[in-house]
């Protein structure tokens, strides 16, 4: 089964009802359900997430939400090498050089977010959710 690192935009397309994306992002979200797909999310995404979804909802809310998606996402670590990685890299955007180096040494597969485009070089695919659903990433 593929090892996917799952963006905290996909994720939040799915928990905020974003109507333009949700479709595709709940379909990435039901193949870690289903176990066609094995999903992870980064250990720094975590505190993030529950950071985005406690603007619009209570503690308990947010600790619940992230809860459930625990039941179908594994965490991926984040250590101080990872960060060193991070903080000397490319990357634009230091929360997806977290991410991405975090992925790389758990030996994720692939990553899905929607914001390719702060993935320049990589040594997995990056792919947006429609592109995923369309690869052959998923167990069918």
């Amino acid at each position: 089964m593929k090892r996917i690192l799952i963006d905290i935009n996909v994720l939040l397309d799915v928990l905020m009802n974003l109507a333009e994306f949700y479709e595709a992002s709940a379909e990435v979200l039901t193949f870690c359900v289903e176990e066609r797909i094995s999903g992870y999310i980064s250990a720094a995404a975590v505190d993030t997430l529950y950071f985005i979804i406690r603007r619009t909802k209570s503690h308990l809310d947010a600790i619940n939400l992230i809860k459930k998606l625990r039941t179908f996402l594994k965490v991926v670590p984040v250590n101080d090498k990872i960060i060193d990685l991070a903080l000397t890299s490319d990357f634009e955007d230091l929360e997806d050089a977290i991410h991405y180096y975090a992925a790389i040494k758990a030996n994720i597969e692939g990553i899905i977010t929607r914001n390719k485009k702060d993935f320049k070089t990589t040594q997995i695919p990056v792919l947006t959710p429609d592109e995923f659903l369309q690869s052959s990433y998923i167990q069918r």
